[in-house]
């Protein structure tokens, strides 16, 4: 009788055992679920236009930690909180917000039409800074039937733009035309006078957005230092040449 009872005490223990297992796998999966869901990237945004088509974007994202925009307009992507964009061309463009946490993601896109440039000016980014100016078309000088297209800043700096492609879409390779006068797609930027000087080297693209209209992404090397680069990118819609 005795051994009975024990046994019958150790069932009786071993499947309250396995009960109280039950209630706390439960409970763990409760606590998985309900840690896994609240913290969530949530990707949200909103944006204000601004004189000479200027976008200031504020980030209104919860429980993200990174952060990807995408302008819609062929510009390059930019990982930054709130950023401020300038647009080259008028036209309504799809910009997305990206937002990270712990390799999760959400997606937030909204339309923004821009109305307000200026034809005939251009912006351009070098040595991560951003410059905007007056953009103008010359034919050049070596191949008449060629264009060049010029950004200039009232600040200082000016780019040129070599040979630009007549074609009204497409992207096309630059290169290092620094040291030859051969008809290839070249950018150099350099200040008002002249004192620094950059070339292309044979690694970008130039996308020809429309007849008139470009994007295009560069690396830029110093004219007297070759091991100094800097990234360059630049957009804008230009004049035909008087």
């Amino acid at each position: 009788m005795l051994l009975v009872l024990h046994i019958k005490t150790l069932q009786v223990s071993a499947l309250h055992s396995k009960f109280i297992l039950f209630v706390l796998v439960v409970m763990s999966l409760n606590n998985c679920v309900t840690n896994s869901t609240k913290d969530l990237p949530i990707a949200q945004f909103t944006y204000s236009i601004e004189a000479g088509a200027k976008v200031i974007f504020s980030n209104t994202s919860k429980y993200a930690t990174s952060y990807q925009w995408d302008y819609g307009d062929g510009s390059p992507r930019e990982s930054v909180s709130s950023p401020t964009h300038t647009y080259a061309r008028n036209g309504t463009f799809i910009v997305t917000l990206v937002s990270t946490r712990k390799e999760v993601t959400a997606t937030a896109s909204q339309n923004l039409t821009i109305t307000n440039v200026n034809t005939n000016t251009g912006v351009f980014s070098f040595n991560e800074k951003k410059y905007s100016g007056t953009i103008s078309s010359i034919y050049n000088a070596s191949h008449p039937s060629n264009i060049d297209v010029l950004i200039t800043d009232p600040g200082g700096m000016i780019i040129i733009i070599y040979n630009m492609p007549t074609q009204s879409s497409g992207t096309y390779t630059i290169k290092d035309g620094y040291s030859s006068l051969e008809s290839v797609l070249y950018v150099s930027v350099s200040t008002k006078d002249f004192a620094n000087t950059y070339g292309s080297t044979n690694e970008g693209t130039l996308t020809k957005t429309g007849p008139n209209s470009f994007t295009l992404t560069c690396q830029e090397y110093d004219i007297s230092n070759s091991s100094i680069k800097y990234a360059m990118t630049a957009s804008g819609q230009y004049p035909n040449p008087l």
